[in-house]
């Protein structure tokens, strides 16, 4: 059971760095503002894709340790139940994560690679909206079964 606490408690360190990251790019304030004034938007897209390659191993790492789960560590009320919810919800991290480096791809292709233009930044807009709210449905879902302990 431990592993599974530590695990969950793991997933939620990982969502709160990945929040402080989703406020850099989209929060406003006073201090925001002075940021988008001085430095150019590229140099925070760098910095984005950065932190997210880190949070991306960490996801990669907790997965791993999600997978290897005994049945031991889900022998409490509702275990099994509780670690679906987190292989789940870890996997609605992924898609977000995807979604927001979708966002930090410029719309030009200035190595000029060749590959396809990224869609439209309205349409990964629309993808990163739709997974993070995909995301927080899956979180409330299993912080309701961690409650019903």
């Amino acid at each position: 059971m431990s592993n599974l606490v530590k695990l969950l408690y793991d997933t939620a360190a990982l969502r709160a760095e990945y929040q402080q990251l989703h406020r850099l790019l989209f929060g406003l304030s006073a201090r925001r503002l002075l940021e988008l004034a001085i430095r150019p938007q590229t140099d925070r897209h760098d910095l984005a894709l950065r932190e997210l390659a880190r949070l991306n191993e960490r996801l990669r790492q907790l997965r791993a340790e999600c997978e290897t789960l005994g049945q031991d560590a889900c022998g409490i009320r509702r275990g099994p139940e509780i670690r679906q919810a987190l292989e789940d919800y870890l996997q609605a991290l992924a898609k977000t994560f995807a979604a927001l480096q979708a966002l930090c791809v410029p719309e030009d292709d200035p190595n000029g690679s060749g590959s396809p233009p990224p869609a439209s930044r309205q349409t990964r807009l629309v993808g990163y909206d739709d997974a993070v709210q995909y995301q927080q449905r899956l979180g409330a879902r299993l912080n309701d079964l961690i409650a019903s302990l």
